[in-house]
């Protein structure tokens, strides 16, 4: 509660924030269906539309999201198998600005999605050519995710 009371403190960021990842083939197809209510963390695939409440963080700048989408950035490295790279564009309504906070890294430009948040899949995109990077592991399959805040 203490915490939510000095988070509401800060003004809301309501620009696009960013987050980037690796999957297996099956976790894309069944996390990622345009239309789907997406909660966040504490989901498995294939739980569209539960009511879980989102409390994570992205960040401002995609060109951090594109290290975690390689499988190059983080604590947790992906599977040999998590070889699709995704690229989530987050339209937020209702995140904190958190990155002089932030105890990550510095330079992760971290926004902090509210408890309770949800999002709608809008898009599912390929990634243009242009701006594949294989990765590690290599890569087999590019998507960029587009969603919007709905709560």
């Amino acid at each position: 509660g203490v915490l939510m009371q000095a988070l509401a403190k800060i003004e809301p960021y309501t620009k696009k924030g960013y987050r980037g990842g690796r999957l297996t083939t099956t976790e894309f197809h069944q996390r990622y269906v345009v239309g789907a209510e997406v909660t966040g963390k504490g989901t498995k695939p294939g739980d569209r539309g539960a009511s879980y409440s989102w409390f994570g963080s992205a960040s401002k700048r995609r060109t951090i999201a594109e290290g975690y989408s390689m499988g190059t950035s983080g604590d947790i490295r992906p599977k040999p198998n998590q070889t699709v790279s995704v690229m989530v564009e987050l339209e937020l309504t209702n995140a904190r600005d958190i990155e002089k906070l932030s105890g990550t890294p510095k330079g992760e430009y971290e926004v902090l999605i509210l408890p309770g948040a949800k999002f709608v899949i809008t898009e599912l995109l390929k990634m243009p050519e242009t701006d594949r990077v294989e990765g590690d592991p290599k890569a087999t399959h590019w998507a960029i995710v587009r969603m919007k805040q709905i709560a």
